[in-house]
């Protein structure tokens, strides 16, 4: 995918926006059980995980029960190659979302 220099430079801001909101630091991610979690909220996490050897980014909502906090159905998992195309098109998301 080739893209526009416009388009380029719009990642770029987007880039230095998120770090200065520290979003991009990976050391706010918590390990775990061989996998890596990132809270958006208390009951919304992103977990990155090995599965049977491939690696998966895993959008999830969570529940609380008996003081554990356990995943819904409610989410989805990406494999990298998905993950990937979901990661090219955030500048034009973040675009989207700005014009609604």
């Amino acid at each position: 995918m080739i893209q526009k220099e416009s388009d380029k430079q719009a990642e770029r801001e987007w880039e230095q926006e998120q770090g200065k909101r520290g979003k991009v630091k990976i050391e706010e991610g918590t390990e775990k059980d061989g996998a890596i979690y990132f809270e958006l909220d208390k009951l919304k996490q992103v977990c990155v995980k090995k599965f049977k050897g491939k690696s998966y980014v895993d959008i999830r909502t969570y529940y609380e029960k008996d003081g554990k906090v356990l995943p819904t159905q409610k989410g989805v998992c990406l494999n990298l190659e998905q993950w990937e195309q979901v990661k090219e098109y955030i500048v034009s998301i973040d675009a989207a979302v700005e014009r609604i």
